[in-house]
């Protein structure tokens, strides 16, 4: 009769020890605070423009600026990806640029600028990412 309350007894113990065991996981990164930017000063002749701002996996977009026909634009916590905007804009506009401002956990952000003006077309790119396993 001892012998099968000590086994009893230990069979408790030891499912109270495996079932209290909590999964041990690793502690993920802080978020990267990310700002991305394509911008130039362009000539002074009519250009178009096409800005694209692409996100993937887990990220928080805190804001995107452009310059667009009707001025410095900024979208406060956008959340429709990926965004295309194309513009004609004048000749008196010089500054053209798209930013963007995000909290990457593990993902990527990218911005995306093509001009076009007097028969030439210059392309630029920036991005910023953080991979965690």
């Amino acid at each position: 009769m001892t012998r099968r309350l000590t086994i009893l007894f230990i069979s408790i113990l030891l499912f109270i020890g495996i079932s209290s065991c909590d999964e041990l996981t690793e502690p993920q990164p802080d978020p990267k605070n990310c700002e991305v930017e394509v911008f130039t000063v362009n000539t002074s002749s009519t250009k178009t423009v096409h800005y694209e701002v692409i996100t993937s996996g887990d990220l928080d977009v805190e804001s995107v600026m452009y310059y667009s026909d009707n001025g410095y634009i900024t979208i406060v916590n956008p959340t429709r990806f990926p965004m295309s905007l194309d513009f004609t804009l004048p000749s008196d506009l010089d500054s053209i640029g798209v930013f963007a401002n995000a909290k990457v956990q593990n993902g990527k952000i990218e911005v995306k600028m093509t001009v076009t003006s007097a028969g030439s077309t210059v392309s630029q790119e920036d991005a910023c990412s953080q991979i965690t396993s």
